[in-house]
């Protein structure tokens, strides 16, 4: 995909029209990414390989990574600071943490996105990412993590996905040891949406910071 964008700017003049082709390409290679990346989680060839790590590395990598596609959307992405050491298998954890962002940044419609470490009991961790959007249509909660599976709202906006990546996030939380789930917004006139994954780690539960759920 590298070799078509090379190629694609020596046939098209610089400007408005490369800029574009050149998005396109890209979009095209991530949804193959994603295709395959699903496909090697069904086919079980991924396992998770544990080792302790700063939760906070981690975090920053997130934000790193997708600092610049909130901008593009319009959405404050917040992710909240944490002091945690954690065990497990940090490449498939912060994958699935992509993927509910990823997921958050393309649907929500909303002007803010949450990441945080919640408290949770020993042996465990709670991530939640939260969003202030239209929220999920409770008709389509109990297939949002099917294979394929997309909201009237994702096809409306035209996002270029699969419909793969909540499909992929309860694979991957699975294979950690956990789950992931759809949490309800409280409060009145509270909309958006809350997804959690609560995986197995080991490690310092130091206190972290609450917030994200309101």
């Amino acid at each position: 995909m590298g070799a078509a964008r090379l190629f694609a700017g020596q046939l098209v003049p610089s400007g408005p029209a490369l800029t574009g082709l050149r998005a396109a390409l890209d979009s095209i290679n991530t949804m193959l990414a994603d295709m395959l990346n699903s496909l090697r989680l069904q086919a079980d060839a991924v396992r998770p390989h544990p080792d302790g790590f700063a939760a906070q590395s981690m975090l920053e990598s997130l934000r790193s990574t997708y600092a610049a596609m909130a901008a593009e959307a319009g959405i404050a992405l917040r992710i909240l600071p944490s002091r945690r050491t954690l065990v497990a298998d940090r490449a498939l954890l912060e994958r699935a943490l992509g993927n509910l962002l990823v997921n958050a940044l393309q649907h929500s419609q909303g002007s803010r996105v949450v990441l945080g470490l919640r408290a949770a009991p020993p042996g465990r961790l709670r991530a939640e990412v939260w969003d202030d959007g239209v929220g999920i249509d409770p008709a389509d909660a109990p297939r949002l993590f099917e294979d394929y599976f997309q909201t009237d709202t994702s096809r409306l906006r035209g996002t270029g996905s699969f419909g793969l990546g909540l499909a992929s996030v309860r694979r991957l939380a699975r294979l950690l040891g956990g789950e992931v789930s759809l949490r309800p917004r409280g409060g009145r006139g509270v909309v958006g949406a809350g997804f959690r994954i609560e995986i197995a780690t080991a490690g310092t539960a130091l206190p972290v910071e609450q917030g994200g759920g309101g």
